[in-house]
């Protein structure tokens, strides 16, 4: 089925009698009369992407709150570069853009940047911006622009893009979840450039994507605890409930270089609240889950393309 478009409706299911009567009690019809009134906002302004997609947005301040249980029980595996050797206040980098193929409804498979709080902290707070193929929030195989949110390590808050309260829109050109096409295996070569920043007055942390400010979390969130972070991560991650395990960037590991290997350029970040972006060190971790399914690179610089890049991916597999 060609999705065309993703819309904020919501559908509800009422149950009849065999005599026709509405089986549901005063006090489920008072509950649903709320959850309409919170949940089902009119749109304000339709957003059209340049790829033809539609966005009914609701009014800035009444976003749309939902539950999302996404991922549990899942296998992760990732290959990416860590830093956590000093502190930082906004990264940016350019993705490599592709559309892996999953092998099941309920895998995943993306590309992310990711600053957090800090490791092995069940309070920690993270924000994670990139591209997936995402078919459990998503329910379809294109490639999606997402986020993360959490204040808590998704012990209890958190969730994808703005299906709860959380990240506030305030693009109206550039929406979350918005798809792109993937780049072609030694072939044309898709992109997006990433930008997650600490405002130095309100302390929210804005998003930026190919230049457009597309919104931000608020400093509230967070509880206070999201200063500075401590731990930033680059690279691929997948998720899947069984093997084997879907492909991660082009499913191909990096040594096959540009054009056959998913990469991240030009990686920089700042290391003082409202300052430059500067070039990342490159002596960064590795963190490979599975160095037979996935791989990854050291950063260097490559003449074809700016800033300090690495590649990453693989076939994934029996991991």
């Amino acid at each position: 089925m060609d999705i065309k478009a993703i819309t904020s409706v919501l559908f509800l299911l009422i149950i009849v009698d065999v005599d026709g009567a509405w089986s549901i009690s005063k006090e489920e019809d008072m509950e649903l009369e709320k959850q309409l009134k919170i949940l089902n906002k009119p749109a304000v302004k339709t957003i059209r992407t340049d790829s033809g997609q539609i966005f009914d947005c609701v009014d800035i301040h009444k976003q749309p709150s939902l539950d999302h249980p996404l991922l549990k029980n899942h296998k992760v595996q990732s290959a990416k570069l860590a830093a956590n050797d000093k502190p930082i206040y906004g990264v940016t980098s350019i993705l490599n853009v592709y559309k892996p193929t999953l092998l099941s409804p309920d895998q995943v498979s993306g590309s992310m940047i990711y600053l957090s709080t800090g490791f092995g902290d069940d309070s920690k707070s993270v924000v994670s911006v990139g591209w997936a193929v995402m078919p459990p929030v998503y329910r379809d195989n294109f490639t999606h622009l997402f986020a993360y949110w959490t204040a808590d390590n998704s012990k209890t808050t958190g969730c994808y893009d703005i299906l709860c309260p959380g990240f506030v829109q305030q693009s109206h050109e550039f929406a979350l979840g918005r798809t792109f096409p993937g780049s072609n295996y030694l072939g044309s070569q898709i992109h997006i450039k990433v930008l997650v920043s600490k405002d130095s007055k309100s302390g929210d942390w804005y998003l930026r994507v190919n230049g457009a400010s597309v919104g931000y979390w608020p400093k509230e969130l967070f509880r206070g605890a999201f200063e500075v972070a401590k731990e930033v991560n680059w690279g691929g991650e997948i998720f899947s409930p069984r093997q084997p395990c879907p492909p991660m960037g082009s499913g191909h590991f990096e040594s096959e270089g540009i054009g056959g290997a998913c990469y991240i350029s030009d990686m920089r970040y700042q290391t003082a609240a409202g300052g430059f972006f500067e070039d990342i060190d490159p002596e960064l971790q590795a963190l490979v889950d599975s160095p037979h399914c996935y791989n990854v690179s050291m950063p260097s610089y490559l003449s074809e393309i700016p800033g300090y890049t690495f590649l990453f991916g693989g076939p994934g597999g029996q991991c």
